[in-house]
């Protein structure tokens, strides 16, 4: 069960990270901001 748990918070995760970049290519984002 904490396997699960763990590969949802990374998956979760990097969903977050994967709209970060980009948000950052494409100039909505300044890296002070993000």
């Amino acid at each position: 069960m904490a396997r699960k748990k763990a590969a949802l918070d990374f998956e979760q995760s990097l969903t977050e990270l994967q709209t970060l970049v980009e948000r950052l290519e494409g100039g909505e984002l300044s890296l002070e901001d993000s």
